[in-house]
């Protein structure tokens, strides 16, 4: 990766297995497109009631949140 960027990987790989595009994650999840874009590139953090809707709104248990919430090591 270049000039510090990061990005969650693992977040990607999860919508991308959902067969869901940015959009219709953001729209299950409750967020704009942007937003969750934002997150999942790194560029924002991302609330806790973003990563709850993630959690709840597509059955993820605890112990693979952390792996979505991570940013990429350099």
């Amino acid at each position: 990766m270049k000039g510090g960027e990061q990005v969650r990987t693992k977040l990607k790989q999860f919508r991308v297995g959902t067969k869901l595009t940015q959009a219709e994650f953001a729209e299950k999840i409750g967020v704009s497109r942007a937003t969750y874009s934002f997150v999942e590139t790194g560029q924002r953090g991302g609330t806790h009631e973003f990563w709850q809707a993630i959690q709840d709104v597509l059955n993820v248990p605890d112990e693979d949140m952390y792996a979505l919430q991570k940013l990429d090591e350099e």
